[in-house]
């Protein structure tokens, strides 16, 4: 006869069997315009808010100000370089549709 087994022992093992492992990636998918020099401006600017708390001296506040705005610069220059990425892809793509839909 075997022996008695524990039911947290008996329970995870069903569950074992009953699913199977599988990889899940955590990563969440960014958006189009998140480019790593954006990122990396993010980084500078959430660094230079840190150092202006700590500090509370004019100067880094207003370097914080001045690096926002080029921030800001740059997300917009980002988005629009993108969107036309993507605009020139799907004029591409619908020029492809048309000329294969001609045959």
């Amino acid at each position: 006869m075997l022996p008695p087994r524990n039911w947290q022992t008996t329970s995870i093992e069903a569950y074992n069997s009953a699913s199977p492992e599988m990889y899940v990636s955590n990563k969440v998918k960014g958006t189009a315009w998140e480019t790593k020099q954006v990122r990396e401006a993010n980084a500078g600017i959430r660094c230079r808010l840190r150092q202006a708390r700590t500090t509370r001296a004019d100067k880094d506040w207003s370097e914080l100000r001045s690096h926002q705005a080029e921030y800001n610069r740059l997300v917009g220059r980002t988005k629009k370089q993108k969107f036309r990425e993507f605009c020139m892809k799907l004029e591409a793509k619908i020029k492809l549709q048309k000329n294969i839909s001609n045959y």
